[in-house]
């Protein structure tokens, strides 16, 4: 009677009174295999396409079934760049076998792992997957084999990258850098003590909480920095933004607001830095309504504000309602321009909060009966030194106009009988 084979790596399993005289050379060929199986090799790809032999299809002899993918720890290496991405197959496709396969192609090129038309596993440059074959003939498919890991504890030590998607439903601490291409949902808290770069989304299903702390007092932290690179020569107008993004209607996210910092001089050691403030309006992209330049100068509807504050159309200072009573003392922290009807003759007593530059009017109105009468506190300063005489008829309107020069000193003129 012949032999037979196993069918994954092909260890013979001979017959009664098969091989006879032979039994200790087969017997080592088939410890060869089983020492490959538990060991690692480094294997050299000269070329888009790849076969990694597992065992032959029809083995008659105990060298042919000692193959390169009998190792279960396999390295891919090159002795040069093989001009493109490469794909390598395992032979024969009915084998399941699993394998760690580490790429280390030059020229940062991928690895697709293939048995047959089912579904592949890709490597990427410089990178370790752990994969099974389920040996399905023309259809089979290589799986990943960490794909949807489950794990108690995870402890990362050096850099993590993360391509795909990750949900974090307790807590993620992260104590060195790591990159997401993708998108990290937090379901409960996330502490960071290094860095954490997204170049795509973070989503929260209870917000996200940013905190830094060091053992300062009158310091200011930065829990959140936006860094913005390029992998071109950058230009005046490079800049980081911020987006606010909002659900508007059923599956539509609008970015309704950015604030933009905004290079306008990138040349060494003199970069200037301007922040837009940018707005969604009746349905259009954001556009820009704000800017405060690196001179200090804030524009509302000005590109390039040539004074302190540059407004492009106007400007209102709300009237605040004083109350009638035989003193009446404003507060300039509360308003510039005052009405008041009197009910009494009246002292305009010195305000409070006074701050040298305030200016504003105050509408002095009579009741209905009139002659109402009104002196002044000793910070209220008229023209020649003389306090003006209101308007006593019933309803008349006098208006007062005022400069703040100082804590103890407010510049008044009336005008009288507007009505």
């Amino acid at each position: 009677m012949a032999s037979t084979y196993t069918t994954n790596f092909g260890i013979e399993e001979m017959a009664s009174g098969d091989q006879a005289g032979a039994w200790g050379t087969t017997t080592n060929f088939n410890f060869d295999i089983m020492d490959r199986i538990a060991s690692y090799k480094s294997v050299t790809i000269s070329a888009t396409s790849h076969t990694l032999t597992v065992r032959e299809a029809s083995p008659d002899t105990g060298t042919s079934n000692v193959q390169d993918g009998m190792f279960r720890v396999i390295k891919f290496a090159d002795g040069g760049d093989i001009g493109g991405n490469c794909t390598v197959t395992v032979a024969p496709n009915t084998t399941t076998a699993w394998f760690i396969f580490e790429n280390a192609l030059s020229a940062s090129r991928t690895i697709d792992i293939s048995q047959g038309s089912g579904a592949n596993v890709t490597i990427q440059n410089g990178k370790n997957v752990a994969v099974y074959c389920d040996g399905a003939g023309a259809g089979a498919a290589v799986a990943n084999a960490l794909s949807d890991l489950q794990i108690a504890t995870l402890e990362c030590t050096g850099a993590a990258a993360l391509d795909g998607n990750a949900t974090v439903g307790g807590t993620l601490g992260v104590t060195g850098a790591t990159t997401l291409s993708s998108t990290l949902g937090v379901t409960s808290g996330t502490t960071l003590s290094s860095t954490l770069a997204v170049t795509s989304t973070i989503t929260g299903s209870a917000g996200a909480t940013l905190a830094k702390e060091d053992s300062g007092t009158n310091t200011v932290l930065t829990p959140l920095t936006l860094q913005r690179t390029s992998s071109a020569t950058p230009a005046a107008g490079i800049g980081t933004g911020l987006a606010f993004v909002t659900e508007t209607t059923a599956g539509n996210n609008e970015t309704g607001v950015t604030l933009n910092a905004v290079t306008t001089d990138i040349s060494a050691a003199s970069e200037d830095f301007d922040l837009t403030f940018n707005l969604m309006a009746a349905g259009a992209a954001v556009a820009e309504k704000m800017r405060l330049e690196s001179t200090g100068n804030l524009g509302i509807g000005v590109a390039d504000p040539s004074v302190q504050l540059h407004i492009a159309k106007s400007s209102i200072a709300d009237i605040g309602t004083l109350t009638s009573a035989t003193t009446i003392t404003p507060d300039f922290a509360a308003n510039q321009n005052f009405t008041v009807t009197l009910a009494h003759n009246a002292e305009l007593a010195n305000p409070s909060n006074v701050v040298a530059g305030q200016t504003g009017s105050i509408f002095v109105v009579q009741d209905g009966t009139g002659s109402r009468t009104m002196s002044y506190g000793t910070s209220w300063e008229f023209p020649a030194g003389t306090a003006p005489t209101l308007t006593t008829t019933a309803a008349a309107l006098d208006r007062i106009d005022y400069i703040v020069r100082s804590a103890t000193s407010i510049q008044a003129v009336a005008t009288l009988a507007y009505a």
